[in-house]
């Protein structure tokens, strides 16, 4: 039996003024024998704002991992692209066809939080910034920062055979977080499960957070008689910042052979 294996780590620290970059890695088995492909990717970023002189506003973190062993006839696709020139951008991408057994595993998580900044008048004749206001006098006020913590994670599992089709992807872009996951075989099964935990401050001049939301949910889909399963899963959480104008959607719709479990 052939043995194709491919150990693939990378590892990244982002600054603030990195700019973008694309790896794309493409993996095909022999006949009739083995495929292993395991990724880390790990990015993390802090910036400030020109309009104020304190600094370390916000320190964000994102994790991605995929680890896929499959026996028999398989392809392997992993596509990861990272841009942080305007905004923190980082984009993974995986799909696994396989025509005999497969154990797969992939996370998506992000971490993020933000200082709270009083605003700060600063005296006449200054120079305006993207995030002052003109205040009296000629002042400039510079504009504060309500504080928050949010955390939100997704992790997807499976054990299948009979051959099919896996598939994940996970976009962060900044405190926004976009996953999907898509899995039909004969038999076997997959799982997702996720969570998000947050927290808000709903003014600027306090560290207090006011408002705190935690979400968990599980949900499987599995054959055991060759009768077939599709699991499509999609979660997009957006930043919580303010919590009155954003939201978690987690969305499972035509799945066969489901199961569901979730809790909030």
């Amino acid at each position: 039996m052939k043995l194709l294996t491919l150990l693939f780590c990378l590892f990244l620290i982002i600054s603030v003024n990195a700019s973008h970059s694309t790896l794309t890695t493409n993996i095909s088995g022999s006949t009739g024998g083995a495929l292993i492909a395991h990724s880390s990717h790990d990015t993390e970023s802090s910036g400030a704002s020109l309009g104020f002189i304190t600094g370390n506003e916000n320190w964000q973190q994102t994790t991605a991992g995929s680890h896929i062993v499959t026996l028999g006839d398989a392809q392997y696709r992993e596509t990861t692209k990272i841009n942080n020139q305007y905004r923190n951008t980082y984009d993974i991408n995986n799909e696994l066809l396989y025509n005999g057994g497969a154990a797969v595993g992939n996370q998506y998580t992000m971490t993020d939080v933000k200082a709270y900044i009083p605003e700060l008048e600063c005296t006449a004749g200054s120079m305006p910034t993207a995030d002052s206001y003109a205040g009296p006098n000629g002042t400039q006020i510079s504009d504060g920062q309500n504080p928050s913590h949010q955390s939100v994670g997704v992790q997807y599992s499976g054990t299948m055979a009979g051959g099919g089709r896996y598939k994940t992807g996970g976009v962060v872009d900044d405190s926004n977080l976009t996953t999907m996951l898509r899995a039909e075989g004969a038999y076997g099964g997959v799982s997702a499960d996720y969570y998000d935990v947050v927290e808000a401050g709903f003014n600027n001049s306090a560290p207090e957070m006011n408002f705190r939301k935690s979400d968990y949910g599980h949900y499987s889909a599995y054959s055991l008689n060759e009768s077939g399963y599709y699991l499509p899963f999609d979660l997009e959480h957006k930043d919580y910042s303010n919590p009155f104008e954003t939201t978690t959607n987690v969305s499972f719709g035509n799945a066969t052979n489901k199961t569901v479990n979730q809790t909030e």
